[in-house]
C-alpha cells in the first residue's frame, strides 16, 4: 500500500476506543482506494483486495480490544465503496471479472459477520429489558440516547432484511435451512419490537433523516402480518408524540443534521425558527404511505391531515425519487442527485394521495436501473440497496430532503407484494 494509505491505517488502529475519530480516517483510506486510477481490471481487483484486507485488520483488531464499533461504520462505508468500483464487471464472465465477483463478495461478507457479531453480543441480549440499551448509551445529552437508539434500530433491522432476503431465495428442498433462517427472521422481528416498546425514545425522532430506519423497521415487521397490529401502535403513538411535541414545542422532528444544531433545539416561543426547521419533511408523508398502503387506517391519516392543518401548514410534504445522475452518486454520495415530489397531497383522500406517490413511481423509471437491483440474481442486490439507505443519514448531510425515501418507497412496494 503506498505510504499515505498505511498511515491512516495505522491511525485507524491507535484509535480504535474513539470509534468516530478511527473511522474517519479508515473513511480516508477506503476513498484513496475508490478514487484512484482504476482504469483497467487488475487494479479494481488489487483496491478491492486492499479494501478487504484493510477492513480484516480493522476488525481483528476492534474484536480483540472488545470494541466493534469503527469496524461496523467501516464495513458499511467499504462495502458500498466495493460496490462502486467492481458494479463494471458484475454482469462480465471474463477470469477477471470474476476474481472481481469473488473479492467483492468476500467484502460482503466480512460486512455481514462483523454485522453478524455486533448485534448477537451488543444488541440482540438485551433488547427485552426495559430501557436497557437508552441507559447503555450513558449520554452527555439527552440527544444521545436518540440518536444511538434510531441508529442501533436501523442497523438491527437491517440484519433482519438480510435474512428475510436470504430466505426468499433458499431453494425450498433445502428444509433445514429455510427453518433455521425462519427461525432467525422470527427473532430479528421479536427483537425490533421489544426494542421499540421497552426504549420508548423510539416513539418520538428528532431528525427527519429517521424516516429512513422507521421505515426500514415497518418493512421487516411487515413481513409477518400477524406484525401488523403492532406496526400500526407504533405508528399511531409516534404520531401522538409528534402532535404533543408541537403543541409544547418540545423534542419535534427537524431538518437540522448537525449534533451542533441539534443540541439547541428547539428553541421555545420562536415562531420564525419553527417555521424554518420544520420547512420541509419526509416523515409524515412516508407514514401516511404506510398507514394508507397496508394498515388502511383513516384515523390515523385523518390525524396526520390535522397535523398538517393545525401545526404544519407552512411545511413542503415531499417526496423523492432518483434522476438520471442517482446511479453515479448514490453509493459513495460523491454529489447530489434525486428529484422531488413536492407538496404531497395529503390535504385529499387516502386513495387521491397514494395515486399521486404511484403515478409518480411510474413516471420515474430511474429506480429500475440502479446497477444494484439490476444484479437482482446477485445474492449481494437486497443487502447493498437496504444498507444504502440506511448509510444515507450519514452521507446525505446537510440537505433538507433526504433523496433515497423514494428507494424505500419502491422497495417496500415490492416487499408488499411479495407478502
Amino acid at each position: 500500500m503506498p505510504k499515505h494509505s498505511r498511515s491512516q491505517l495505522r491511525k485507524s488502529l491507535a484509535l480504535l476506543d474513539e470509534p468516530e475519530a478511527s473511522y474517519q480516517h479508515f473513511a480516508k483510506l477506503i476513498s484513496s482506494f475508490s478514487t484512484a486510477n482504476l482504469s483497467i481490471s487488475k487494479k479494481v481487483l488489487t483496491a478491492l483486495r486492499q479494501i478487504n484486507i484493510c477492513l480484516w485488520v480493522l476488525y481483528v483488531w476492534g474484536r480483540d480490544e472488545e470494541n466493534i464499533e469503527s469496524a461496523l461504520l467501516s464495513s458499511e462505508l467499504s462495502l458500498l465503496h466495493a460496490w462502486e468500483i467492481s458494479k463494471p464487471y458484475s454482469s462480465k464472465t471474463t477470469k477477471q471479472a470474476k476474481s472481481i465477483q469473488s473479492v467483492f463478495s468476500s467484502i460482503l461478507s466480512t460486512y455481514h459477520l462483523i454485522s453478524t457479531h455486533y448485534l448477537k453480543d451488543k444488541i440482540l441480549p438485551h433488547t427485552s429489558k426495559l430501557h436497557g440499551l437508552s441507559v447503555a448509551v450513558r449520554p452527555s445529552a439527552q440527544l444521545d440516547v436518540n440518536l444511538k437508539l434510531f441508529d442501533v434500530l436501523g442497523r438491527l433491522v437491517i440484519g433482519g432484511l438480510f435474512t428475510y432476503w436470504c430466505l426468499r431465495r433458499t431453494d425450498e428442498k433445502e428444509i433445514t435451512r429455510i427453518k433455521g433462517l425462519q427461525a432467525e427472521v422470527h427473532n430479528f422481528t421479536n427483537a425490533t419490537k421489544q426494542l421499540i416498546l421497552n426504549n420508548p425514545v423510539l416513539f418520538l425522532p428528532i431528525k427527519d433523516d429517521q424516516t429512513i430506519d422507521i421505515s426500514l423497521a415497518i418493512m421487516l415487521l411487515m413481513t409477518n402480518e400477524n406484525n401488523h397490529k403492532d406496526v400500526m401502535i407504533w405508528l399511531s403513538e409516534l404520531v401522538n408524540q409528534v402532535d404533543f411535541s408541537y403543541q409544547i414545542h418540545g423534542q419535534y422532528p427537524c431538518n437540522l443534521y448537525s449534533y451542533s444544531e441539534l443540541l439547541e433545539h428547539p428553541q421555545r416561543n420562536d415562531e420564525s425558527y419553527f417555521q424554518e426547521k420544520t420547512s420541509g419533511s419526509t416523515l409524515f408523508p412516508m407514514i401516511t404511505l404506510w398507514t394508507g398502503l397496508l394498515l388502511e387506517d383513516n384515523n390515523l391519516y385523518r390525524k396526520i391531515q390535522t397535523i398538517k392543518e393545525k401545526h404544519l401548514p407552512h411545511c413542503n410534504f415531499q417526496v423523492c425519487y432518483p434522476d438520471e445522475s442517482s446511479e453515479q452518486h448514490f453509493y459513495i454520495h460523491n454529489g447530489l442527485h434525486g428529484a422531488t415530489l413536492s407538496h404531497v397531497c395529503i390535504d385529499r383522500s387516502m386513495k387521491e394521495f397514494l395515486k399521486q406517490i404511484f403515478d409518480e413511481c411510474e413516471k420515474s423509471p430511474y429506480f429500475k436501473t440502479l446497477s444494484s437491483r439490476e444484479r437482482i440474481v446477485a445474492r449481494y442486490s437486497y443487502c447493498l440497496q437496504a444498507l444504502s439507505f440506511f448509510c444515507a443519514c450519514s452521507f446525505v448531510g446537510g440537505t433538507e430532503i433526504n433523496e433515497v425515501t423514494s428507494l424505500i418507497l419502491n422497495i417496500g412496494g415490492e416487499l408488499i407484494m411479495r407478502i
